[in-house]
């Protein structure tokens, strides 16, 4: 079977310190992608909303949750942070990579309004006090999640700065049943 070829426009490619970042836009449907070295990293409509399903998954369970004051540790796009804040709820950013904000900004819609935070996820719920109502971990460097963001040190800073009834979402890849 024939596969079709996606027909993209690259709008931009910037080498960062965290790997090389291209955003494109389809040609056929107006979307704009964001890849971060080999792996994709957001999709939207050219509006900022995303075109994940897993995004509109997280999204559903923080609406379902109620949650009105939300971290994002990871920004890619930028996209639920998008959605959520278009919604009225708080949103905290946090990224390492000072260029994701900016490309987030450029391509996806990312408000100026919201409070971004340049720093390592795992530093910035030590250095704080503030509860949130939610915290999602969505940051990869490559295809894995940086190895210090899934120690029972991190999850223990996570739950400190979780309100009594707070939610903790985290997108995971997993391989197969027996993956750790």
């Amino acid at each position: 079977m024939a596969r079709k070829l996606l027909r993209v426009t690259i709008l931009e490619k910037v080498d960062t310190d965290y790997g090389e970042i291209t955003v494109a836009r389809v040609t056929k449907t107006g979307a704009v992608i964001y890849r971060q070295g080999n792996c994709h990293q957001s999709e939207s409509d050219g509006k900022g909303v995303s075109l994940s399903s897993y995004i509109h998954a997280l999204y559903g369970f923080l609406a379902q949750a109620g949650a009105q004051n939300v971290l994002l540790i990871g920004v890619g796009g930028g996209t639920l942070a998008n959605m959520l804040s278009s919604e009225g709820a708080r949103v905290t950013l946090v990224d390492i990579n000072p260029v994701s904000f900016e490309v987030a900004r450029l391509y996806f819609g990312l408000p100026d309004s919201l409070p971004r935070h340049v720093e390592d996820g795992l530093a910035f719920l030590k250095r704080g006090a503030a509860k949130f109502d939610a915290i999602v971990l969505d940051a990869y460097h490559a295809s894995e999640i940086p190895e210090h963001l899934t120690t029972p040190e991190f999850f223990a800073e996570v739950k400190r700065r979780l309100t009594k009834t707070g939610l903790v979402l985290a997108n995971v890849f997993i391989r197969n049943d027996e993956d750790a």
